[in-house]
């Protein structure tokens, strides 16, 4: 029997979600993403907008991220 299960460790979806959003930043040339966007590219690959609410709670909070007044902008500091 072949085992389907992945192997290695797996990110937890904190870590993904915020890897998504760092690599797309750099890639840009960015320090920010419209709220929108990140919302449309966390979604599309699976995960929900609670979870990417953790996420910049989390970031927030560790200070690597603020979110806009607004909510409509995020900044990579």
């Amino acid at each position: 029997l072949e085992d389907d299960a992945p192997t290695g460790p797996q990110e937890d979806p904190v870590s993904t979600i915020f890897r998504v959003l760092s690599d797309y930043v750099q890639q840009h040339g960015s320090k920010s993403i419209q709220f929108a966007q990140a919302e449309s590219m966390v979604v599309s690959r699976g995960f929900s907008s609670q979870q990417l609410q953790n996420v910049l709670v989390e970031y927030e909070n560790l200070q690597v991220l603020h979110v806009s007044a607004e909510g409509d902008t995020i900044f990579f500091d």
